[in-house]
């Protein structure tokens, strides 16, 4: 057997035995935290078809559990008290069950810490977060009766750079999270269904080829999507090169000057420094403002076309 496949075998016997996520038969009987942030149709039809995951896709489910110990080495470092993939069940929804990632008590609230590992930081936190922190945070309520906060940490393991987003319990949310769980629990229980919500994560769910909302348009072009989150990574990537360039030039440049050296040989190249300058130009902006008939005589006189191509901005 090849190595690869060696480890492929593990990955998948490491992923059924991972108590955080639970057997088969188990997950196909309750509604986790995780389910109602997803696709509701995503999430019943991986409750009731069991999958075969592709090694990338083990070694991805992985990659959480690195970051999760990353973030444990920290805590315990600190000699903090907290409790690791704490299971809660609900008296009221027997069919809710919740695992959460970190849980720290306070003397007046407790704290829920979810750890997502991700590709690129995000701006602001997907739904899908904070309806999942949300069920967990009303989990923590209804068995501790506390005040309860939570907080999503998002980590790329690549660049090494974390961020995180402080999420305050919001008794509307929870109830929007509340009918989702008992949404999916019924069509579980009828084996109806649910209606496919479309988003740009239709590219990724492995039942897409199967949906008809994905199939209809949700997301038409798969590799567009890939195209676009490649080109992320690497604008993320040019982001922290140029930093680095700029610290490390700065640095060269400070050393030139010590030693009073204008230009010197490394292998081929030439490297020159130069004094500080300055020159005067027109505030172009000011003179069309303060004085509109020189400026139109000089575009008249002196102005000439210039064409500029299209551009792609990405957020």
């Amino acid at each position: 057997m090849a190595l690869v496949d060696v480890i492929s075998k593990g990955l998948r016997l490491a992923n059924e035995n991972d108590s955080s996520v639970g057997s088969f038969e188990e997950r196909s009987k309750i509604v986790g935290a995780s389910d109602i942030g997803n696709c509701l149709k995503k999430s019943f039809l991986q409750k009731t078809i069991p999958l075969d995951y592709s090694l990338e896709q083990l070694i991805i489910f992985q990659r959480g559990h690195l970051f999760e110990n990353i973030i444990i080495k920290a805590f315990d470092s600190l000699n903090l008290k907290y409790n690791y993939q704490l299971a809660l069940t609900s008296s009221q929804y027997p069919y809710i069950k919740v695992h959460l990632d970190f849980c720290f008590y306070g003397k007046n609230e407790c704290v829920v810490v979810e750890v997502k590992s991700s590709n690129s930081l995000p701006d602001t936190i997907r739904e899908s977060w904070l309806l999942q922190l949300q069920l967990q945070m009303y989990l923590v309520r209804e068995n501790y009766g506390r005040d309860v906060r939570g907080i999503v940490l998002v980590g790329d393991i690549n660049t090494g750079k974390l961020k995180s987003f402080e999420i305050e319990y919001n008794e509307t949310l929870v109830e929007v999270a509340l009918l989702r769980a008992k949404k999916l629990y019924e069509a579980i229980n009828t084996n109806e269904v649910p209606q496919g919500e479309t988003s740009v994560l239709c590219s990724y769910c492995p039942f897409k080829t199967e949906c008809e909302e994905f199939l209809n348009g949700a997301i038409e072009d798969f590799d567009l999507v890939e195209l676009v989150k490649h080109i992320q990574e690497l604008e993320e990537s040019k982001k922290n090169i140029e930093e680095k360039l700029k610290k490390e030039k700065a640095e060269l440049q400070n050393l030139l000057n010590e030693k009073k050296l204008n230009k010197i040989q490394v292998d081929n190249f030439i490297v020159t420094l130069t004094s500080d300058s300055s020159y005067q130009t027109l505030d172009i902006a000011k003179l069309k403002k303060q004085n509109p008939d020189l400026w139109n005589e000089l575009v008249s006189n002196y102005g000439k076309q210039i064409n500029r191509k299209g551009s792609l901005k990405i957020k």
